[in-house]
This record gives structure tokens, sequence and C-alpha cells, in this order.
């Protein structure tokens, strides 16, 4: 295997971390982690495999947040990536208690709806 400096290391090729990854997956079953160093050190490769070889009760997701300046867009950003791993009967839910919040004076993605008399 070629020196790769700066580039994408396949799940495959990264050597030495399972024992690591174990403990995450250890930890993370109590708690959250952060994973913090240096750069060049491995966090992307580790949490790259992590996702290509998970746990069969986890979704892991990765989604780079250092374009994000705000929770609101974070959380928007989120449910987008969320949205396709629901059942088609929870995204309908989902969607008519966007359309309810909206019609009943609500605020949606910005859009702020006057309030709606409910019909007797």
């Amino acid at each position: 295997m070629k020196a790769n400096p700066g580039g994408f290391i396949a799940p495959e090729n990264v050597i030495g971390r399972d024992d690591f990854i174990e403990q995450l997956w250890q930890v993370l079953t109590q708690q959250s982690v952060i994973l913090l160093a240096e750069r060049r050190i491995g966090k992307s490769s580790i949490l790259n495999k992590i996702v290509a070889e998970t746990q069969p009760t986890w979704l892991p997701l990765l989604k780079n947040v250092e374009s994000i300046a705000s929770v609101s867009r974070f959380v928007m950003a989120l449910r987008d990536q969320l949205t396709p791993f629901l059942s088609k009967t929870q995204q309908g839910k989902n969607w008519l208690e966007k359309v309810q919040n909206l019609v009943a004076g609500g605020k949606t993605l910005g859009v702020e709806a006057p309030q709606v008399k409910q019909a007797d």
C-alpha cells in the first residue's frame, strides 16, 4: 500500500484500529464520545470504518458540520439525513404534522401561517 497523505483511506485499509473501534462501540452504548487529536492522526478514517462496518442495531451517520452556522441549520441537516431511514408511515406522519402546524398558525421552515379556526 502506498502512502496517501491527505487522501481518503478505504475502511478495509485502515489497520491497527480495531481494538479502539471496539472500545468506542462499548462506550457509545452508555454515552457520547468526542474524538480530538492533531491533524493526520486518523480520526476521519476511524469514523469511515465505523460507518462501513457498523453494528447491526446502529445507524451511524457522518455529517461535515464545518459550514453549518446555527443550531436550526444543524437540526434541518440532521433531519434531512435521517428522513430516508424512516418508514414511509413515519415520513407521512411527520409531513402531516408539519402541515397541521402550518395551518394552525405554526411556523415551518421559516414560513408562518395565520391562525385558522378549527371546524366544529
